[in-house]
């Protein structure tokens, strides 16, 4: 029987883009620039959100990176841990960044 998890994932969109839409309940600060989700998932089991943006003219020849963080309850992600020695039963994985072309 697989129990429940649940955690966030975000993501600082990086300059030069403007947000357009993101998938499975992501929500959008403006204030910040961040897209966030809430995810609620059983254990060895797979999520997938993602984002759409638009490049703005101004980044018109300059490479994009973005990349997404990741905390869950209990976490088995295939990300970079950047958690540190706590022991607070959470861990914050960080999702390698993506090249826009």
């Amino acid at each position: 029987m697989c129990v429940p998890t649940s955690g966030a994932v975000w993501s600082k969109l990086p300059e030069g883009v403007k947000f357009v839409e993101a998938d499975n309940g992501g929500t959008y600060n403006e204030e910040n620039h961040t897209v966030s989700w809430s995810v609620e998932t059983e254990a060895h089991t797979e999520v997938t959100v993602s984002v759409k943006v638009k490049v703005l003219a101004a980044a018109s020849g300059t490479d994009l990176n973005n990349g997404a963080n990741v905390k869950m309850d209990e976490a088995d992600i295939n990300t970079i841990s950047k958690n540190g020695p706590d022991e607070d039963e959470t861990t914050t994985n960080f999702v390698p960044g993506k090249v826009v072309l």
